[in-house]
This record gives C-alpha cells, structure tokens and sequence, in this order.
C-alpha cells in the first residue's frame, strides 16, 4: 500500500472533532485489510497515571477490533499505554515490570534523563524482572513519550502496541490553556492484518505502512466534543508513516507548540506535516459550529519532496547495457595485435637510468632548524610533530 491510496480514503478522517461527531483517521486503502465499519466507534482516552510514583507493567494486550480482539503487547494491558504526567522541577519515579517473554526498555522519547536512566539497547530488563527509572524533569512543558527500545526489537514491539504519552505540565507557561475535557491526546499510527486478523508486523528496512487507521488504540474511531476552544496533542505514533492534518472544512487551526514544548507566539495555519515521533499542540475552535455539526481532522496527502537541481525526471534503466565484445577479448575489452609475441612487462623501476633516491629515516620538518633534514644531512635534522620523508638529490 503506498500513501497515495492511504489518503485517498482518508478525506473525512482523522478526527470528527465537533459539536457533534467525526471521525478521527479514516480507511488507508480501498481494500485495507480491517474494512471501515458502518457504525464508528468512541475514541477512547488512555487512563493517567502520576509520574513521580508509576508501576508500568509490560506484557499482553488486546487490541479491540469491534467483531474480533488482536493478541497484542501494552502496558498495563491496553493500548496506548497509560498517560504519565508531571510537572516541571518534579522528580520521575516509574517502575517497569516486564512480563514479556523477551528483553524490554522504557525508553523516554524527547525527555531529558540521565544515560543510564534512558533505556538504551546496551541495558535491557530481562523477563520477569523489573527497573526502577528515577531522574528530575529539568525541561519545558510539552508532549513527550515512551516506549521501548531493546536492540533489534524497537519496531516490532512498538508495532504491538507498547507506546504511550507522557505529558509535562507547568502551570504559569500553561496558563489560560484549554484542560481537562478539552485537553485531548490523540496518539495516531496505522495497522495491518494478516489473514486471521491478527495484528501483523512485518520487517521493513524503510519503515512498515499498515492500511488502516488506528487512533489511541480505537480503529476507525469518533468524538464528540462540546463547542469550545479545544487543546489536541496529536503524536505520530506510526512506524513509517507521514501524517498531514487539517479540517475538513478547510478552517484554519493554531499550532501552539511542538517538540520542544511552547511557541514564542501562536501560529494559525491551515495544514501540518508530521513525521513519525513528531508532536504538536493544537488549538481548534469548535465554537464556531452549531450543535450537531461535523468536521473531521482529516490526512491530505503529503507533499511531494523537492527536486535536485539538474535533475531531469524520467526512466532508470535497470542494469547498464552490455558491451559486445570481439571472440576472444581480454577482460578489459582489448585484443593484443596479431602477430606480436607476447612478451614479460619489465619492471618500470628497472628501466630508470638513474636509481631512485632511498628514503631516510621518518622525521618532521619545522622551520629553519630543519634545514638539515630536507637537505639530507640525517646527523643535524630535527624531530617535528609532523612526519614526512626526505631523500638525497642524486645525479
């Protein structure tokens, strides 16, 4: 499936986020392999969890598919995992309990902690044993978070589930900012089937691209929000896939925020481009529709990269064209003269008249007290911090 088709069905997708109901990612192909189902389902909100004192259990999950369940991996058995959240100068406390069958990390995507409190590939927790990560948060506020990152492993359990936000709060830079009901995380990724309807992960040195749209853990889903100014934090939580959101209606929204946490100053655009891993804070005024009303935060397609100057588009041959090449021929093409003997290439060096100059011991030329050394004379050179060889003039 490439992006074209995936945006093609996703004109009234990535989020009915109005007075009345939308939906939130729409259909990523037009045979996806989990197909849109008549009636959408409630976007669903991960529970929050206090950051200065969490238990995070990795291990089994179930990803719910309306008429079937997918076996999957979370934390604390659902997906995303819970939502951690901390304020600014406060001190992170979270315990990791892996009761996967394989190695596991917690790694904190855009904190800033200590090395060994990172969850590098280089200090893996075993299964059935625990961690206890514990750093200060010293940074902005901002949409951050976790998942894990074992050596060789980060994808595919990524891909099953085990992802989850993890938000800095400060109440003086946030202040006068749309909360509680009207803050609203979205974590947006994609998902494939295999031919039983479980959740597939298949290896991609590019990234994989799933075919259907999955938004905190609920394909296909819906909300409905009161009319007012609401605050999305949106994550791109997919493994290769580009998202680019704007309203339905063509309404222009407010981006407030990124990676790094607050803007210097609001901006109103109409689109954004997001990359996997990539954050942003929203503000969407949805006062200005009437209750009842939809509009979805839909995915266009993304813009096409740039062009490298002198660049002329058009067909790549396969492979070079043959060469013909006479019966006969040496491997570099040439046919030796008829009727000249072949004979043994002497050694260049042989053929000099002159012998070439031996080389003298290594040493470095600085300045005029190693004159001696470039004319020869070995007794009166020098020793430098460069080395180089000097040879006497013979005639």
């Amino acid at each position: 499936m490439n992006r074209r088709t995936f945006l093609r069905r996703t004109i009234p997708s990535a989020g009915l986020l109005a007075v009345g109901c939308g939906a939130i990612l729409e259909g990523c192909e037009s045979i996806p392999s989990m197909p849109e189902p008549t009636a959408r389902p409630l976007l669903r909100m991960p529970r929050t969890l206090d950051a200065t004192g969490a238990l995070l259990t990795a291990g089994a999950a179930e990803l719910d598919l309306g008429d079937h369940a997918s076996r999957a991996w979370g934390y604390d058995g659902s997906i995303p995992g819970p939502t951690l959240r901390a304020r600014v100068g406060a001190e992170a406390r979270i315990r990791l309990l892996n009761h996967l069958a394989e190695d596991t990390t917690l790694h904190w995507h855009g904190m800033v902690v200590p090395a060994s409190m990172d969850g590098h590939p280089a200090d893996p927790v075993a299964s059935g044993a625990a961690f206890d990560y514990a750093y200060p948060i010293v940074q902005r506020a901002a949409m951050n978070w976790y998942h894990p990152h074992p050596h060789g492993r980060t994808g595919r359990q990524v891909w099953r589930g085990m992802a989850g936000a993890f938000i800095l709060d400060d109440p003086v830079a946030e202040a006068g900012l749309p909360s509680g009901d009207r803050e609203v995380p979205l974590l947006l990724r994609d998902g494939r089937l295999d031919g039983s309807g479980q959740l597939e992960y298949r290896h991609r040195s590019s990234g994989l691209i799933g075919d259907f749209p999955i938004v905190n853990g609920v394909p296909y889903p819906r909300a409905v929000l009161p009319p007012a100014l609401h605050r999305l934090r949106v994550l791109n939580a997919a493994n290769a896939r580009v998202f680019r959101l704007a309203l339905s209606d063509g309404s222009s929204f407010t981006l407030i925020g990124n990676d790094g946490g607050l803007l210097e100053r609001p901006v109103d655009i109409d689109e954004i481009e997001l990359a996997p891993a990539e954050r942003v804070d929203l503000l969407v005024d949805l006062s200005r529709y009437a209750t009842g009303d939809t509009v979805a935060l839909r995915c266009r397609r993304a813009a096409p990269r740039p062009r490298a100057r002198g660049v002329v588009p058009g067909p790549v041959p396969l492979r070079r064209p043959r060469t013909r090449l006479p019966v006969g021929a040496g491997v570099e093409g040439h046919r030796p003269p008829r009727g000249r003997r072949a004979r043994r290439r002497r050694d260049p060096v042989r053929r000099l008249r002159r012998r070439l100059p031996a080389p003298l011991p290594q040493a470095g030329a600085r300045g005029r007290r190693d004159d001696a050394q470039l004319r020869g004379d070995v007794r009166g050179a020098g020793h430098g911090r460069a080395a180089r060889f000097a040879w006497r003039r013979t005639r």
